[in-house]
């Protein structure tokens, strides 16, 4: 365990990177900045109380910290950093304060145990696979009150207007029917929901982005409407059990 002292301001870069009997830290209310990969890799940790004035979980900052269950962040903090609980893989909850505005790019990728996360109102930027590998995610909820994005009855993420699909919990399952108006499937949109067996793409969709479908072992067919003018690289890659890809009357 560490406790640090009343006197300290920051926590550098990798401080505490690698330290894998590391089971519990309690930060003085005096930190204000705690820096990248700060605990990467500290496997043993289970319990951290990060304290109200922190407003950025930097980049990598918990990093593979496999045994961490639970964190409450502060109401300071405004932004979560790209690979900030990077397989996380025992974290089961995560509550995000109202002021946070961005969460980076593969922030909560394979955290295997996260069954739920809201998306609070003034978040407005949501990086690529944000939620990628989370096995256990059944939805991924915006608050009504966020005006950049929102969620539909089965927990997938879309942006305000319905346009854009950006991500589908991992554990959706059974079959999932698009809603009419989505124009775009962003990439890796539904990566890893093993457990859906059938979809059906809505009229309106123009472009299926890269990746889109890796990994849906679940699914046997697809049908992609003749709308579609834009697939990118290898939608379907790890779909083992896709045996008929059709487009629309082609």
């Amino acid at each position: 365990n560490i406790t640090t002292t009343s006197e300290l301001t920051y926590i550098s870069d990798s401080a505490f990177e690698g330290c894998s009997s590391l089971t519990c830290v309690i930060i003085p209310v005096s930190v204000r900045y705690i820096f990248g990969n700060a605990f990467r890799g500290c496997s043993s940790l289970t319990s951290i109380e990060i304290p109200d004035g922190v407003t950025y979980i930097d980049y990598g900052t918990f990093t593979e910290c496999s045994s961490l269950t639970a964190i409450k962040l502060p109401d300071s903090v405004t932004r979560i950093g790209e690979h900030a609980f990077y397989y996380c893989s025992s974290l089961t909850s995560i509550e995000l304060p109202d002021g946070v505005t961005s969460i980076g790019e593969y922030a909560f990728y394979r955290c295997e145990s996260l069954t739920s996360i809201e998306i609070p109102d003034c978040a407005t930027s949501i990086g690529l696979n944000a939620f990628d590998g989370c096995s256990s995610l059944t939805g991924i909820h915006a608050s009504a009150g966020n005006t950049a994005f929102c969620s539909d009855a089965s927990g997938v993420l879309y942006t305000k207007d319905m346009s854009k699909l950006i991500q589908a919990p991992s554990a959706i399952s059974g079959t999932y029917r698009m809603p009419a108006g989505v124009t775009s499937i962003e990439e890796r949109a539904f990566e890893g929901c093993r457990s859906l067996t059938d979809i059906e793409l809505s009229d309106s969709v123009t472009s299926i982005g890269r990746y889109a479908f890796v990994d849906c072992k679940g699914l046997t067919s697809i049908d992609i409407p003749d709308s579609v003018t834009d697939i990118g690289v290898e939608p379907f890659s790890g779909c083992s059990n896709l045996t008929n890809v059709s487009h629309g009357s082609r």
